[in-house]
């Protein structure tokens, strides 16, 4: 297994996303190849922990967030064989989502923020999948819906 594998398969999407939307000037038209990609690795990622959950049948992951003397947040990852599988989906039908739309978006002028909101989409499908405590990424997820319905419509022009 990929060390913090699904830590990585939450971040990777979402880094993804901000290097599209920060770099939009220089890889006009390659934002869906690079989306694609990113969406690939996210899938190989959740791959690498399938020997792990076939074997121990979970991945229990906590990592400080926030430290004081007084009080600790910490943020938790439990993936079993559930979360593991709907996990997996949602990487794959993403991935082919972003593969899907390079043709389907080519020559639309809001290319890089609707590449940028499915990335970010998917992260949070895969967050609330994994994320031992849903709640902190559901508004994410439910911004981010938003803007992707938003993006066609005249109010849209990202």
């Amino acid at each position: 297994m990929i060390p913090h594998a699904p830590l990585l398969a939450t971040l990777l999407p979402i880094i993804s996303a901000i290097l599209i939307f920060a770099f939009r000037k220089y890889i006009k038209n390659y934002e869906g190849w690079i989306a694609s990609i990113a969406a690939l690795l996210s899938v190989g990622i959740i791959l690498s922990m399938a020997k792990e959950i076939i074997e121990q049948r979970f991945i229990y992951d906590t990592y400080a967030w926030i430290r004081t003397p007084s009080f600790h947040i910490t943020l938790g990852f439990v993936v079993d064989e559930i979360s593991f599988y709907i996990g997996l989906i949602v990487a794959v039908v993403s991935a082919l989502s972003c593969f899907y739309s390079i043709k389907y978006m080519k020559g639309k002028h809001h290319q890089c923020g609707y590449y940028t909101n499915l990335l970010l989409f998917m992260a949070g499908m895969i967050g609330v999948d994994i994320f031992r405590k849903s709640y902190t990424i559901l508004s994410v997820l439910g911004v981010d819906a938003d803007t992707l319905l938003l993006l066609d419509s005249p109010l849209g022009n990202l």
